[in-house]
C-alpha cells in the first residue's frame, strides 16, 4: 500500500524539525555546515603532513532528500518507523559524506553553497547512503 508523496513529506519535515525553502530542516542544514568546517580542519592536518590541496565537490542535499521521501512514500510507514527511517537516513548521509570525504581527500560542500568549478558528487553519494541504509537495517 502507497503513501502519498506530502503526507510523507510532512511527515519527514515534522521530523526534521521547521523548514527552510529548499525542504530541510534548518537544525539539519546547520549540522550539514558542520561538515565542511570538520573536513578543513581535518583537510589542515593532513595536508601539513602530505601538501597536498583536497578536490573541492558538491552534492545536491534537495535532491538526496526528495528522493529519499519519494522512496518513503512507497510505503505505508506508523510515525514511529518513519522518524526510525529519517534517522537511519540523516546518519547514513552523514557517513556516506565523510567517507566520500575521506576516500577522496575532498571538501564537500552543498551545491547551493558553490558557485562554479566544483564537480557534482550527488549520484555517487546516493550509493554510499543506500549501502549505508542496507548495513544499517
Amino acid at each position: 500500500m502507497h503513501m502519498n508523496f506530502s503526507a510523507v513529506e510532512g511527515h519527514v519535515r515534522g521530523l526534521l524539525g521547521p523548514t527552510t525553502d529548499m525542504n530541510l530542516s534548518r537544525t539539519w542544514l546547520k549540522s550539514l555546515s558542520v561538515l565542511p568546517v570538520l573536513t578543513c580542519l581535518m583537510w589542515g592536518l593532513y595536508s601539513g603532513v602530505t601538501h597536498e590541496s583536497p578536490t573541492v565537490v558538491t552534492f545536491n542535499a534537495e535532491v538526496i532528500t526528495r528522493q529519499f521521501v519519494m522512496q518513503l512514500s512507497q510505503y505505508k510507514l506508523s510515525d514511529e518507523n518513519l522518524r526510525k527511517k529519517t534517522e537511519a537516513f540523516k546518519k547514513a548521509q552523514l557517513d556516506a559524506l565523510n567517507e566520500y570525504a575521506a576516500k577522496h581527500h575532498a571538501l564537500v560542500m552543498q551545491r547551493n553553497h558553490v558557485i562554479a568549478g566544483a564537480q557534482d558528487i550527488t549520484p555517487e553519494i546516493l550509493k554510499l547512503i543506500a549501502i549505508h541504509m542496507r548495513d544499517a537495517s
